[in-house]
């Protein structure tokens, strides 16, 4: 069974604990989907056993828990069938009493054992997160402390070029580099451990570098957590000044091409552009079309682009424009606005479309 991220609906194979297009945590699911599992198996033996109630439980509880597990509403659909027709009097209506009121009360004793089951697995979860996020605080901790060991011994060979063995240009680059490197891990664990996002604006484009490079998978894995997380969280500033904002959207679509906050990205950006550089506005609108997860934007982006290009006094790129958001997205708001637009300007509308 695939887990479905809550966050961005990716469907992820049951053995990834972080979600792989927005990087949230799925360890509590996958526990969950366990869980479930186990109940199930639980229901399957009181069913053998001949215990119903029981079994009916246990099949409710991992519905409940994961309602995709397989099998459990099948057989607890079964079940309800064969109950029914067990209730059913052959001859004497009083025969059918006393089953029930038996099914009933371990119905319920069953309810109530599951269910402390359930509190105790969730406790202990609990606490098995908690100690989990204190165990990758303390690794966290330990990483950047050897980091910032590094970055002071390389930072004293480049002070220092000649005592260090550094005689070449190509040696001191080669060096260089491998700083930035060091820096970029260890902004990348500062990011997730004191939330600082400054280093994420001033140069996004250094941290898709580093992850060119070979690394070890523990930081290969914190760099990419990092700069999802700082993309989400430029994307959802709310800066009143428009320069401000424009970096802010670039440095998130930066840290992030492909994540699905892109396509509203590119959208802010054009609108922020309309005014100070419609062509360049144009380009992002056109980006917009061009990004599939961001389809339910087109009819808009092609109503901007036309917009924009009536602005500028394009009247031709606005009429071509608007019929097209007609023929393509009949019945869109941009649809709408773009033919409120033509009958302005005096454009017939062919009946075709």
């Amino acid at each position: 069974m695939e887990i479905t991220c809550p966050l961005c609906r990716k469907q992820n194979a049951t053995e990834v604990a972080i979600c792989e297009r927005c990087g949230a945590d799925l360890s509590l699911l996958l526990t969950l989907r366990t869980r479930a599992r186990a109940l199930y198996d639980h229901g399957q033996a009181r069913e053998i056993a001949g215990d119903v109630g029981m079994a009916k439980s246990a099949y409710e509880q991992a519905i409940s828990l994961w309602p995709e597990v397989p099998g459990a509403s099948e057989r607890l659909q079964a079940l309800q069938l064969q109950s029914e027709e067990a209730e059913f009097p052959a001859a004497h209506p009083e025969a059918g009493v006393k089953p029930r009121v038996q099914d009933a009360k371990s119905r319920w004793r069953a309810l109530v054992g599951i269910a402390a089951i359930t509190c105790v697995a969730v406790f202990f979860v609990l606490i098995w997160q908690l100690c989990l996020v204190r165990q990758r605080e303390e690794i966290a901790l330990g990483k950047m402390e050897v980091l910032h060991e590094e970055i002071s011994m390389i930072q004293a060979r480049l002070d220092d070029r000649l005592a260090s063995g550094i005689h070449d240009a190509e040696e001191q680059a080669h060096v260089r580099e491998e700083y930035d490197k060091v820096c970029t891990l260890l902004d990348a664990y500062r990011a997730l451990s004191d939330r600082d996002l400054s280093p994420f604006l001033r140069d996004p484009q250094r941290f898709a570098r580093v992850l060119e490079q070979p690394l070890p998978e523990g930081d290969r894995i914190v760099v990419e957590r990092a700069r999802r997380w700082a993309a989400l969280q430029l994307f959802g500033k709310t800066s009143q000044d428009p320069k401000i904002r424009r970096r802010q959207l670039d440095a998130s679509i930066a840290l992030w091409p492909s994540g699905y906050h892109v396509d509203d990205a590119y959208f802010a950006i054009a609108e922020i552009d309309e005014m100070s550089d419609p062509i360049e506005a144009i380009r992002n609108y056109e980006m917009v079309l061009s990004l599939s997860q961001g389809s339910w934007y087109h009819d808009d982006a092609l109503y901007a682009i036309g917009r924009v290009k009536l602005n500028i006094g394009d009247t031709e790129g606005a009429i071509e424009a608007f019929m097209r958001v007609h023929r393509e997205f009949s019945g869109s708001e941009g649809d709408r606005l773009a033919m409120i637009s033509l009958r302005r300007m005096g454009v017939r509308i062919p009946e075709d479309g």
